[in-house]
């Protein structure tokens, strides 16, 4: 066994006993047995309880503990239940883990399988036993928090995001998401296990017929938004005249409808979308990186750094996605909501105030 896995059977045994006021009074490692095939249980241990009775545990390790990592370890504790052992029958599972989210600990309860923690979390149940403690998960700050959100991969979680809004969250396979996000199906793959990995997504089926749709769509975007915080995009700012500010917008369509690759986001954008202020004097816009400068010349802009009212915003991705155009603007090129929604989380006026009405109104969070 390797050293971690040796302090965990420690850290849980020890737990156990404090808890039932039992003893160990053997325990093996690596303990083969057959069902279909040769199989190995991590640790068979033996307790005995107050009152005499001795108890056999059967115990499979895990570093971690989601709900797609329980099907494998139910299915050997149930193979283990079901061989020729000598403790087989007697034997009660135990799924014993550094870190056990709560679906994944409701998933293991629903199927009578014991389980415990490096938290403190035990949950016993056998004859007129029952142990339930319940520990919060450690707090441990992730590592790389926005490494989910990058290139490519920011693509899937907008596909999976729009597809959830506009085709009433159907399950999708890799294929189509691959097809929908323009990323390859490796991508895809990945992505899909680190999601389940935080209950955002659920699975159906196994190998090609696998299909996933979103769990719970309000945290994905609450992550993205996030990591959205922690962008290093680059923003210049301009002047353009237009007769009335409140108008602006429309001023500038003409002299982009034509471009290729660009989207109105932020208020004024968002404003049209799901009206919520009274007017909005300033416009950002997404363009492609590296040209800004000269489709402000073009466009016949000035640099602003004082009382600015275009902001280029420099961007390619999933920001350009799933673009929409308005009914009443012929030409218009509008950021999905999902991209108006974060560009809008940036602290400034009124645009908490805007994303929050967004978020409720259009998005249906």
């Amino acid at each position: 066994m390797h050293p971690n896995e040796v302090k965990l059977t420690e850290q849980f045994l020890e737990a156990f006993t404090s808890a039932t006021k039992g003893k160990v009074v053997s325990r093996q490692v690596d303990v083969p047995f057959v069902c279909e095939g040769d199989s190995r249980l991590d640790v068979l241990a033996e307790v005995v309880l107050p009152g005499g009775k001795r108890v056999p545990l059967a115990i499979e390790l895990k570093a971690e503990g989601y709900p797609r990592d329980m099907h494998q370890a139910v299915w050997q504790l149930g193979c283990f239940a079901n061989s020729t052992h000598a403790a087989a029958t007697a034997a009660q599972p135990f799924v014993v883990a550094e870190k056990l989210s709560p679906g994944a600990r409701e998933s293991l309860r629903s199927r009578g399988i014991n389980y415990f923690d490096s938290s403190g979390t035990l949950h016993f149940q056998y004859d007129t036993w029952l142990v339930d403690i319940e520990r919060a998960l450690k707090n441990k700050r992730s590592r790389r928090p926005s490494a989910l959100f990058t290139d490519a991969r920011e693509q899937v979680i907008h596909a999976l995001l729009h597809r959830w809004r506009v085709q009433d969250n159907e399950w999708v396979t890799g294929a189509e998401l691959a097809k929908t996000s323009g990323t390859s199906s490796y991508t895809v793959s990945l992505m899909m296990k680190e999601l389940e990995r935080h209950e955002w997504v659920e699975t159906q089926g196994k190998g090609p017929l696998t299909r996933r749709r979103l769990k719970n769509a309000s945290a994905l975007l609450d992550a993205w938004a996030e990591a959205w915080g922690q962008r290093k995009d680059l923003r210049t700012r301009w002047f353009v005249y237009s007769r009335n500010p409140a108008f602006l917008l429309d001023t500038l369509l003409p002299k982009l409808e034509r471009r290729e690759r660009w989207a109105f986001t932020g208020a004024a954008a968002a404003n049209i979308l799901a009206p919520q202020l009274t007017s909005v004097d300033q416009v950002a816009i997404i363009v492609p990186p590296g040209e800004a400068t000269q489709w402000a010349m073009e466009i016949g802009m000035e640099p602003a750094e004082k009382g600015p009212n275009v902001t280029f915003i420099e961007r390619s991705g999933a920001s350009l996605m799933f673009l929409h155009e308005h009914p009443e603007r012929e030409g218009s090129r509008f950021a999905s909501p999902f991209i108006q929604y974060l560009d809008l989380l940036d602290g400034r006026g009124r645009n908490k105030e805007l994303a929050a009405y967004l978020r409720s109104n259009i998005l249906k969070l």
